[in-house]
């Protein structure tokens, strides 16, 4: 269409949008995360319609995403996911290396989440915890309201 209207590339066209004011970003980057659970929640839905998944993996995927969507954007007094993990996985919450409780806190749960690690507080190690095996052996299942 012409060299003025041309955008960067991975850039939204706002013809009549001021260049210098950014403001549409704040807007995008409060609803964005929102957004990503949904389509999470929807793509996992479909693939399920087409090919059934394992029921212990369907329930990890969902646990993992709201987990990480709780430790990154709610505060620590109204997290659900994080505490009930605490209370059913409580007997395997120790440090391998020095027997000191380990601690699932706002700032740990998303690596424990995503690359089920997790790090002791009193002697600073960091140890893989096989939380979807952990998941279901606990038999904690997700289910679904509509």
């Amino acid at each position: 269409m012409g060299e003025l209207l041309k955008t960067e590339d991975y850039s939204i066209n706002f013809i009549f949008q001021d260049s210098g004011d950014n403001d549409y970003y704040e807007f995008l980057y409060t609803k964005l995360p929102y957004l990503l659970i949904f389509i999470t929640q929807i793509t996992l839905e479909s693939y399920n319609c087409i090919v059934k998944i394992n029921k212990h993996s369907f329930d990890h995927l969902i646990l993992v995403t709201m987990g990480c969507y709780e430790a990154l954007f709610v505060d620590s007094a109204s997290q659900h996911i994080t505490p009930m993990l605490k209370k059913e996985l409580k007997g395997f919450l120790k440090c391998i290396h020095c027997s000191a409780p380990l601690q699932i806190t706002k700032r740990s749960a998303p690596a424990l989440y995503l690359a089920e690690k997790i790090k002791c507080k009193n002697c600073g190690l960091v140890s893989e915890f096989p939380l979807n095996w952990l998941l279901s052996m606990a038999k904690i299942s997700i289910r679904q309201n509509f």
